[in-house]
């Protein structure tokens, strides 16, 4: 029997967390499957008049087979039009072993009426099978750490006492040789709980620097609808005016908490005023409860604050663009973070 694809229901949502926490070997409770979370990144409309699904599951037998998730955005900025290109990067993308040609039925599906799909992949695996399916590469991503709390190691689960004394000892060592520069600005974070026009002026300005995907503040403030707590929104203030937005995330992932630097965009090429940000939302991660702080950089500005605010780079991420018709052009820099995708948040 050919399974059958449509839009994910409500009353699916049940069902597909015990799909995705089996076929993945998930926790029963890991937060990206939880029927609520799922609720929110496919139900949950991110505009106005927002219709389109986000979420399509195949279906046999009444059962659910697999499953493909939609994160639909626009690349903006230099040498695009002023409406951008439509894109989408896929998430939660799984086949039933019982039914091995879903997935890529699933994909197909998935790429259907948009001109332009990404992914940042993470492994060799995910690179021959987008690979195939026309994705090329594009740039590279750096995911950036800093140590917070050196002894969450401690809590490292499957290690001995030895082990995690050596993590432990590793980590004090990068801690004092990386321990960031006092910022030569003062950047105050204002936190609010939703973004609007007082952010586009900042918009304005990366669009016409860099390629980027919608940072628009219906997007963001989905974000901070996330159903579970950590997501935060911040406004970057230096000498009494808005220069930059900020979104952060605490989440746990296993023992240990990681704080996210989802998103950090500062008006204009002041490095001091780069440097400055990243160094106060860091601060802030800690005070929140984080362990570790975690942030992307694709671009060399964005790579210069996280090092001089005491990060090391950890493993790399690949940018990979499925463009049939070259729409999007190359030679321009292109910001990516932490908020494609489920990235924010996984």
């Amino acid at each position: 029997m050919i399974p059958e694809i449509r839009p994910l229901r409500p009353d699916d949502l049940h069902e597909l967390s015990r799909f995705l926490i089996d076929g993945f070997h998930a926790p029963d409770d890991a937060d990206f499957a939880a029927p609520d979370v799922l609720g929110w990144k496919y139900l949950d409309p991110i505009r106005g008049g927002d219709a389109a699904p986000r979420s399509f599951v195949a279906c046999a037998e009444g059962r659910i087979v697999g499953h493909v998730g939609l994160c639909p955005t626009v690349f903006e900025g230099v040498g695009l039009p002023p409406g951008g290109i439509a894109t989408l990067h896929m998430v939660d993308w799984l086949g039933s072993r019982s039914h091995r040609s879903v997935g890529s039925a699933l994909m197909r599906h998935a790429h259907q009426g948009v001109k332009t799909q990404y992914v940042l992949v993470a492994n060799e695996r995910a690179r021959r099978v987008t690979g195939s399916a026309g994705y090329a590469s594009m740039a590279e991503v750096t995911v950036f750490q800093r140590v917070l709390r050196v002894g969450y190691r401690w809590r490292a689960p499957g290690l001995g006492p030895g082990a995690r004394l050596l993590r432990v000892g590793r980590d004090a060592v990068r801690k004092l040789l990386n321990p960031g520069r006092s910022p030569r600005v003062a950047v105050e974070l204002r936190r609010v709980g939703e973004f609007g026009p007082e952010i586009d002026p900042i918009l304005d300005d990366w669009r016409a620097r860099v390629i980027l995907t919608s940072r628009a503040p219906e997007r963001l403030n989905h974000a901070l609808r996330y159903p579970r707590p950590g997501m935060t929104g911040w406004l970057l203030v230096a000498e009494g005016e808005t220069r930059g937005f900020a979104l952060l995330n605490v989440n746990r992932q296993g023992t240990v908490r990681a704080g996210k630097l989802v998103e950090c965009l500062v008006q204009g090429e002041d490095s001091a005023l780069r440097h400055a940000a990243v160094t106060a939302l860091t601060e802030e991660l800690g005070r929140q409860g984080a362990d570790l702080a975690v942030g992307f950089a694709s671009t060399p500005w964005i790579a210069d604050a996280l090092r001089l605010s005491g990060f090391t780079p950890a493993h790399h991420l690949e940018f990979t663009l499925r463009d049939r018709e070259g729409l999007i052009p190359n030679g321009v820099p292109i910001h990516l973070s932490s908020f494609e995708a489920d990235y924010a948040y996984s």
